[in-house]
């Protein structure tokens, strides 16, 4: 029989979903306004530790002219008027990547920033320590590409009437197209789509000759049998084709014995991923450009985008039209938009992954003119302003000070686009992973954490495990990068949840559930040794598994998925809604078959929390309606079991006083066998408590 083993009281009301979270380590965090109080479940009336969130830090993203103010854009952030700190999410790490050997806490605020915390070195302390600005680290990197911005160049100002000032300075001035003024770099990197990319419903590209042309199709991906995929084509010409998986010589189409050793080039599969990215910089970006000629040589092979499907073809040179590209097949070159065409992808046959070559291009800024206050001795010319000129390395110190001087003039759209950018709101963990090259040791041990924010990016970054772990007060030595940084939904994301595959190969594959705000659902599939390995930022280190799970555009308030131990084969995705619905979808890998399993309408508000337990057969789920409920899952069927009258799930429960209002967070125990619930107060309910206990106290008086 279930019981309820205890209560803590907290400052403050849980305002989201999943507002409780339970360690590996056996430690409950609550989120509940400014605070995250972390409890011992054995004690939970005294409270192990806190962390207060401090307020929001303002990033130097640019500046707006006054009357940008009442744009559509920035209208709800000019009448937000609500600046008090409030936590929005939080995540335990699995065990040992604390310095301590215990769980990290990343924390996320309503308003943005994230963060992640350990554990004080001192026994006598309560406040949890900060180990990494994620937000910083992330503003940083935007910086530094230009928040992925085409417009490169952009004019740093103080006001309007520095701009009058200077007339036609260069200030006002484009920089020029034939590169005197201003140079750029480039440089690669390397984006890797795996074979097992490949599944049901997913974009694929299948290779086709005609005649002399080599050209690449797009298709859907229908079914498997055995080594052979069946391939539906876009085109209304195409027709069903089942398309060999294995590597083919290229002419022939003859599958070729392992120890074949022929070429690279003339080995690869007539059918890989689609591949959306790679496409080449602007063409008025290659003037000047330095290291273009180590990346782009004449004879390089390309591929174009023409007539709806990519052909192969090899670089011939530049023109002031564009690229000059020899298609396979013809005889001359055509000149293409540069836009149109990408480095042609590799075929790598140790590893059965696709390699694409993505061209960055950096700008190398000259020394620009820049108007900054200038104090003088002279009061009267205290207000007095100068052009002088500053290098690369000054701006981006002047770039730290939040000081209006100091930033460019920007639109309201480019500002609300970095805005968002910056604009942080759930943060999830992944399970422990171990590079299939290393031994298993600590220093092959690695966490991600996933972070999702209002542009409907994801950014990915890994935390390794310490290489010794101390409880000295000493600096926190673990390594960590961004390693994936990519758009996942077109609007707000608000939830997600991550699982780990089980693979028929060594390397594990990761599993990556996001909500949005627009109602839609995604399951991505990335390769853990792909982004373990990376040196660099991927921008493509997941693949869409599925997609498109809306309910008349209801936002998804909580996810929750698993993958059985007892079925390694099968994924459980549980998908709570704003509207107080929630669905549970099954998919089967080795069929690839993804269906769903059951739809309740049970709960009357939003659902705020959802948890497996005991390897998924059960299933808790709550809501704003303060109901807690538990749910049974029996091979294809969800029914509900009771709780019984003693449990704290019910608004009559005599179990716990009869105040709370709203329930805003469940989590399991690491056994399984202890629940953990985040309840909101209720004002109305409170008031009349504390007027019966002052009535009674002035009885006693008297």
């Amino acid at each position: 029989m279930s019981s309820r083993l205890g209560g803590a009281a907290l400052v403050a009301s849980p305002s989201y979903p999943n507002s409780v979270a339970w360690s590996d380590e056996n430690l409950i965090a609550v989120a509940s306004g400014h605070l995250v109080t972390i409890l011992n479940p054995a004690m939970p009336v005294a409270p192990r530790g806190f962390i207060t969130v401090p307020a929001k830090k303002l990033f130097p993203i640019g500046v707006i002219e006054r009357k940008d103010l009442l744009s559509d854009c920035l209208l709800p952030t000019s009448l937000s008027r609500d600046f008090r700190p409030c936590v929005r999410s939080i995540s335990w790490s699995p065990i040992g990547f604390a310095p301590n050997s215990g769980c990290l806490l990343a924390v996320c605020t309503a308003e943005g920033c994230a963060k992640l915390y350990c554990s004080p070195f001192c026994e006598f302390s309560a406040e949890w320590l900060e180990v990494m600005d994620i937000s910083d680290i992330l503003y940083d990197y935007l910086a530094n590409i230009n928040f992925m911005e085409p417009d490169i160049l952009t004019s740093e100002i103080s006001d309007d009437r520095g701009i009058q000032d200077l007339g036609h300075s260069v200030l006002r001035k484009e920089h020029k197209r034939n590169g005197r003024d201003v140079g750029s770099t480039a440089s690669t990197e390397v984006a890797t789509f795996p074979s097992s990319f490949l599944r049901e419903g997913s974009s694929v590209e299948v290779f086709k000759m005609y005649g002399s042309q080599r050209v690449w199709i797009i298709g859907v991906l229908e079914r498997f049998n055995g080594a052979r995929a069946l391939v539906r084509f876009q085109e209304t010409a195409q027709h069903d084709e089942w398309v060999e998986m294995n590597e083919c010589n290229e002419i022939s189409g003859t599958v070729l014995p392992s120890d074949t050793m022929d070429e690279q080039a003339n080995r690869f599969p007539k059918i890989r991923p689609s591949m959306n990215v790679g496409n080449l910089p602007d063409q008025k970006l290659w003037a000047n450009c330095n290291g273009v000629g180590e990346i782009l040589k004449i004879g390089q092979a390309v591929e174009a985008w023409t007539n709806d499907r990519w052909q192969e073809g090899e670089f011939v040179g530049f023109s002031k039209g564009g690229l000059q590209v020899k298609l396979s097949g013809d005889i001359a070159f055509v000149t293409l938009d540069a836009s149109s065409v990408r480095l042609a992808p590799l075929w790598n046959g140790e590893h059965k992954s696709w390699q694409l070559t993505i061209v960055k291009i950096e700008m190398d800024y000259p020394k620009l003119p820049t108007v900054v206050d200038l104090k003088s001795d002279r009061p009267k010319e205290d207000n007095r302003h100068e052009i002088v000129c500053i290098t690369k390395s000054e701006r981006k110190t002047l770039k730290k000070i939040p000081e209006e001087h100091s930033l460019s003039l920007v639109t309201a759209n480019k500002y609300t686009s970095r805005s968002a950018m910056l604009s942080l709101l759930v943060v999830s963990w992944s399970p422990v992973l171990f590079l299939s090259s290393g031994n298993g040791n600590s220093s092959n041990c690695y966490s991600l954490l996933a972070v999702g924010g209002k542009s409907g990016q994801v950014s990915v970054w890994k935390i390794c495990e310490p290489e010794c772990h101390t409880i000295e007060n000493a600096r926190f030595s673990s390594k960590s990068m961004l390693v994936g940084l990519f758009r996942a939904h077109d609007a707000w994301i608000t939830t997600i949840s991550w699982a780990l595959l089980a693979s028929d190969t060594s390397v594990p594959q990761l599993l990556l559930g996001t909500g949005c705000s627009d109602g839609s659902v995604k399951i991505w599939l990335g390769c853990s040794d792909g982004l373990l390995s990376s040196p660099e930022v991927n921008l493509a280190p997941f693949a869409l598994l599925k997609e498109g799970i809306l309910v008349d555009c209801v936002p998804v308030s909580v996810l929750s998925l698993i993958v059985p131990a007892q079925f390694p084969h099968k994924v459980l995705l549980a998908i709570g809604r704003g509207s107080g619905s929630f669905e549970v979808w099954l998919y089967d890998i080795k069929n690839s078959n993804f269906h769903k399993v059951d739809s309740n309408d049970v709960h009357d508000l939003v659902v705020t929390g959802l948890a497996w337990a005991f390897d998924g057969r059960y299933l808790y789920s709550c809501s704003q309606d303060n109901c807690l409920r538990c749910w049974l899952l029996n091979g294809d069927s969800l029914s509900e079991v009771p709780f019984p009258s003693t449990a704290p799930c019910l608004k009559s429960s005599t179990d716990i006083p009869n105040v709370s209002d709203s329930c805003f967070g469940v989590a399991v125990s690491p056994g399984n066998l202890v629940l953990a619930v985040a309840r909101s107060f209720d004002a109305e309910l409170l008031n009349p408590m504390y007027q019966a206990s002052e009535a009674h106290v002035a009885k006693m008086l008297d």
